[in-house]
């Protein structure tokens, strides 16, 4: 037998001096190298990855201060130094003896190794006395106390899934998967609604409890509070919201995606019964910049090079992103940014048989929509190179995709975005379209019809906040723009009678929050009308009796004042659209909230809102700002929303 080659292979031992540095996080093999012996490195290296993973998200949530993160560290080492040590002692006894024992300690047993030791830092609140580093978990200590790792049991509150609970007495171990939502303290594991279940892992006298399921006999299940231990988190206290108060103005939020969000206003009968109507006051409008990785793979895709299936992976990708963003920045309530349309009208486009391209001899008879940079200038004209030539037929409804994905992601209120069936009047054409429809206003009524059915759906699967999309009434401010629908055969007058009764029948759905959002074009950073909301309001906004919110923008002089406010009925919310994110310029907060306090001379205070004036990007190019001033404009609204309707008072 010939030896062609020898590998040699070096045990190490080490543990590194620090877990963390500034933004820099150690974890796994990278914190600590640790001899095979019974997978302690691996072990070591998931809990990790959870310690951190969830004081990351609390941390960027907004929900816990950065100081948090610094007991990653005091957490975590102590752990590592310990496990490096017993890992090289069971080293030395079992496969290099001839090392000697110098560098060794008394070993501790694998059970306690793995599930006994308890954390000590600034985050756990932890019985007097200095516990050990380690501790056996069937010693007469051994029972539920914070701190402690334990056997997992679930607990459960008013019927929503929370986390994997692993501190008993009082767990304050949040599952990332619920965030925003708040630590909760739960009740000693004793009385009436806890009871014993079988023994866990096989070992007898186990001493772990469980929630008792609702419903069993002589259980109940326990009322959640919070948390009361709040100032031992490091990097000051958690933010505490007051409990829901009923039109004091306050900001709010509760834990779960699928519960409500904010404060209920009991003041309006509609639709059936009582309207529980929720205001967001960190609001948004909804589409996000794509991300420019998103924007290639979408080319790449409709050339026919990314199969369809790896495509949605980087779609869900970007989605993602775009929630996690939106609620680490502290909105109340997020979108999935409308990234897998190309435009904010795709329902009515993109996902409808009965379009055909218009032959390309420039000769259009469709509305002509102009659109002005900053300055006023006319910089172009747009007209969509689609008429409708037969009845509309649904091909798919693609919100149903965006809101399943999306809740399933979020832990805020999901809003989606639907247009008005007016918008319908970019298709329609007097030559090409009536062989299909009578006139625009037959058209308008097939869109009513698929938006409805579409909202419907939605209610069905959990959406309480739906807002309808409706700059074609927001560009007839302007005179120029009713000449435009004139030309072409669409009757203003019957748009702002029998076409408002259409956009109110849209959102005639019980149980769902809805809103109007009404701008004045917006894409690439360019405007269509200008002209105050006083030129519609009275016409619109009393016959807009189904819509709970207003989002109206107010952004720049284009607006007018706030005197429109005036004609909003008293049973509405407004969101004042004031923070531009058309340009990257960041508006002075203390100008913002002068402008709300000059609204509320208008409207009441505790019933408006904050929020950009518009979208990021109503079309796949989107506005000329950046992804970065992206983010910062949509921190500024949350931040002032936070100092105009405090958590506290």
């Amino acid at each position: 037998m010939v030896i062609e080659n020898i590998a040699t292979w070096r045990a190490e031992a080490n543990c590194a001096d620090r877990f963390g540095d500034g933004r820099v996080f150690l974890a796994g093999d990278a914190a600590h190298v640790v001899p095979p012996n019974g997978g302690y490195g691996g072990n070591t290296g998931v809990q990790d990855a959870h310690n951190l993973a969830w004081k990351l998200a609390l941390t960027l949530a907004g929900v816990a201060g950065p100081g948090l993160l610094d007991t990653y560290d005091a957490e975590r080492r102590p752990v590592g130094d310990l496990t490096v040590e017993q890992a090289f002692t069971r080293y030395v006894a079992r496969v290099a003896p001839y090392l000697g024992t110098e560098n060794t300690q008394p070993i501790v047993d694998d059970f306690s190794m793995e599930i006994g030791y308890r954390y000590d830092s600034p985050a756990i609140v932890l019985e007097p006395g200095g516990p050990p580093l380690h501790e056996h978990p069937r010693s007469p200590r051994a029972g539920p106390e914070p701190g402690r790792r334990t056997s997992s049991s679930t607990a459960t509150a008013r019927g929503c899934p929370r986390w994997t609970c692993s501190a008993g007495t009082s767990c304050c171990w949040p599952d990332p998967r619920a965030l925003p939502g708040r630590p909760r303290r739960w009740p000693r594991p004793t009385g009436s609604g806890w009871a014993s279940t079988r023994t866990w892992w096989g070992e007898p006298g186990w001493p772990t409890r469980r929630a008792a399921s609702p419903g069993r006999t002589g259980s109940r299940r326990p009322e959640p509070c919070w948390c009361d231990r709040t100032a031992s988190w490091a990097g000051g206290p958690l933010k505490r919201p007051a409990h829901p108060n009923r039109l004091s103005g306050r900001r709010s939020r509760r834990c779960c995606a699928g519960e409500t969000a904010g404060h209920e206003l009991r003041t309006r009968k509609a639709k059936e019964g009582l309207l529980m109507v929720d205001v967001y006051r960190a609001d948004t409008v909804g589409s996000l910049l794509r991300p420019q990785y998103l924007k290639l793979a979408r080319e790449q895709f409709e050339a026919g090079q990314l199969a369809a299936a790896a495509y949605k992976e980087i779609e869900d990708r970007a989605v993602d992103q775009a929630i996690a963003m939106q609620e680490a920045v502290g909105l109340d309530v997020v979108t999935d940014g409308e990234l897998r349309r190309h435009t904010f009208i795709d329902q009515l486009t993109e996902q409808v048989e009965g379009l055909t391209l218009d032959p390309g001899d420039g000769d259009s008879d469709h509305v002509r929509v102009p659109f002005h940079d900053e300055s006023g200038a006319l910089e172009s004209v747009f007209t969509i190179p689609l008429s409708v030539t037969s009845k509309l037929r649904r091909r798919r409804m693609m919100t149903v995709e965006e809101y399943s994905y999306a809740r399933a992601r979020a832990r805020r209120p999901v809003k989606v975005t639907l247009p008005s069936p007016l918008m319908l009047f970019l298709v329609w054409s007097l030559r090409r379209s009536r062989d299909a429809y009578r006139d625009p206003f037959e058209l308008f009524a097939d869109g009513l019809r698929l938006m409805r059915e579409e909202a419907e759906e939605l209610a069905r699967l959990g959406c309480r906040y739906i807002q309808v999309d409706a700059p074609d009434f927001g560009q007839l401010v302007d005179q120029t723009q009713r000449d435009a629908w004139e030309r072409a055969g669409i009757s203003v007058d019957r748009v702002f009678s029998e076409g408002a009764d259409m956009l109110n029948e849209v959102a005639g759905i019980p149980g769902v929050t809805f809103g109007l959002h009404l701008c004045r074009g917006n894409y690439d950073s360019d405007w269509i009308s200008s002209g105050t909301y006083e030129t519609i309001s009275k016409q619109l906004f009393r016959r807009a009796a189904n819509y709970d919110v207003f989002l109206l923008e107010y952004d720049d002089e284009r607006s007018g004042s706030f005197s429109a406010l005036s004609d909003v009925p008293d049973d509405k919310v407004v969101v004042l659209g004031m923070v531009s994110s058309k340009f990257g310029t960041m508006e002075p907060a203390d100008q913002l909230a002068a402008r709300i306090r000059e609204a509320s001379g208008f409207f009441p205070r505790e019933q408006l809102a904050l929020s950009t004036q518009c979208g990021f990007a109503s079309a796949g190019p989107g506005n000329a700002i950046s992804e970065d001033a992206q983010e910062n404009k949509l921190r500024l609204v949350a931040e002032v929303a936070d100092r105009v309707w405090p958590t506290g008072g």
